[in-house]
């Protein structure tokens, strides 16, 4: 064999050892992702029909009643602790129960707020900002995507469609 087929086949060897390595690692990563996957679904569905619902419950009035979602710093642990529930089982409730994940969750129920604060004649001294705060936002850039996301419209365009109708 002369020198460029020595390195021919040395090259040919290294491709396949490269594309060998990316496809296990591709494989054990996959492997991994449903492992874990499959221990979040398993925790849900250890879950009680019970323990759902008294979960779900325990939400509605901690959102309700006690507008827990007007902190700014709230936090799932936070509102685990407040309605004695596991963080986990929060998580759980909330993705699969309520498909939304935990700050999309707080985050309509400041949306709602704002939308009520922006439709109330004593607000309108108010900027959309100021209300923004008031209703647990620590953010304009949060404030306007969580209020995009929830309405489909900025909050200057809600307001303007609104006094419009």
């Amino acid at each position: 064999m002369t020198g460029a087929q020595q390195y021919t086949v040395i090259e040919v060897c290294l491709v396949v050892f490269i594309y060998w390595m990316g496809f296990s690692a591709y494989h054990r990563t996959r492997v991994i992702y449903a492992a874990q996957e499959q221990q979040s679904r398993s925790y849900f569905d250890q879950l009680t029909e019970d323990e759902i619902l008294d979960c779900t419950r325990a939400l509605q009035h901690a959102m309700e009643s006690d507008r827990l979602y007007l902190d700014p710093s709230i936090s799932a642990a936070v509102l685990a602790n407040r309605i004695g529930v596991p963080v986990k089982t929060l998580s759980a409730v909330l993705n699969r129960q309520m498909g939304k994940g935990f700050n999309e969750y707080i985050n309509n129920w400041r949306v709602e707020a704002v939308k009520n604060r922006l439709l109330d004649p004593s607000s309108k001294h108010l900027t959309l900002t100021g209300i923004a705060y008031e209703c647990g936002f620590n953010s304009q850039p949060t404030f306007q995507r969580a209020f995009r996301a929830a309405t489909g419209f900025s909050p200057g365009e809600f307001l303007r469609r609104q006094q419009a109708s």
